[in-house]
């Protein structure tokens, strides 16, 4: 635990975090990519482009340091993250790195010297925090490796079969290259899928729906051609029998099966996690006349799953 006068250092910086923190996460970045250029398989690099994921992170910082004496509050944004970090393949020695530079961050950009007292007490808070994410990671890996068909780590798949749902979005039949069993999913869960993309130095991660159906000897993911999508190209472009790797599928994002009515209202390819959540409520019993769901898309070329 923290003591007080850790929780009040930090505290005090909120204000420097609040006018600072987007600049902070940024110098983060770039520190960290040229000191450790084998993480940017681990971020999205359009998102470092475009500077969501320095908001991101900046906004993680901001609420952590106003959570410090309530953190039964970040439990769902814990356990949100984690899932993510599972699909990532996050280990634990990669935390210390990350801390590092993020205090390295802090202190360039605040210009504080090496012994000021805000940077140990950040130290303390980020190394508290570090741990509950190790933990909490390692609990998922633990329980998603015991299932029937679970595993840990990368696992090879090869495109069985690819549709095409429109002219800007296919669906991928993704079958184990062991030919084992897969574990039973969630609607609403994702998987996170490693490719090396065309003219890129590293290979990538992206996370997909799952648009399918549990239980079958396959994961279908359902994606969009978009315009910067490093990923998603790569996949359009991928023949049948070309190899991917895949994370066990995870996330938090689920359906209710105890709600009285379920409603449904998905837009575009945003219609994924939802139709695996269909899926599921019909596989449940859940009776038909309790679900109500709208599709919307541009125009009737652009419906997926006619």
């Amino acid at each position: 635990m923290l003591s007080q006068q850790t929780i009040e250092t930090v505290q005090s910086t909120i204000p420097l975090l609040a006018e600072h923190g987007q600049t902070i996460t940024q110098n983060f970045y770039e520190k960290l990519f040229v000191a450790h250029p084998e993480l940017k398989n681990v971020f999205n690099l359009n998102n470092q482009q475009d500077g969501n994921q320095a908001r991101a992170l900046a906004d993680a910082v901001f609420a952590y340091a106003n959570n410090l004496t309530n953190l039964e509050a970040l439990i769902p944004a814990v356990q949100r993250i984690a899932n993510k970090h599972v699909s990532l393949g996050i280990k634990p020695e990669q935390y210390p790195i990350v801390g590092q530079y993020l205090l390295a961050a802090i202190q360039d950009v605040l210009s504080l010297p090496d012994d000021h007292p805000a940077l140990t007490a950040w130290a303390e808070a980020y190394a508290v925090l570090a741990d509950v994410f190790i933990n909490t990671e390692e609990g998922l890996y633990k329980e998603k490796e015991s299932v029937e068909g679970g595993w840990r780590g990368f696992r090879e798949f090869v495109i069985d079969e690819v549709v095409t749902e429109t002219p800007e979005v296919k669906s991928f039949y993704l079958k184990p290259k062991d030919k084992g069993v897969l574990p039973a999913f969630n609607g609403g869960q994702y998987v996170g899928i490693k490719v090396l993309p065309k003219n890129s130095e590293y290979e990538q991660i992206r996370q997909y729906s799952l648009s399918g159906q549990s239980g079958k000897d396959y994961l279908r993911i359902t994606t969009k051609a978009e315009l910067k999508g490093l990923v998603s190209n790569h996949l359009h472009n991928s023949p049948e029998e070309t190899s991917v790797q895949l994370q066990v599928p995870a996330g938090i994002f689920n359906l209710d099966a105890n709600a009285n009515k379920h409603i449904f209202i998905a837009g575009g390819v945003g219609i994924t996690p939802l139709l695996s959540m269909l899926y599921e409520a019909i596989d449940k019993g859940i009776n038909p006349e309790n679900i109500l769901f709208i599709q919307c898309q541009r125009d009737e070329t652009s419906q997926i799953f006619k």
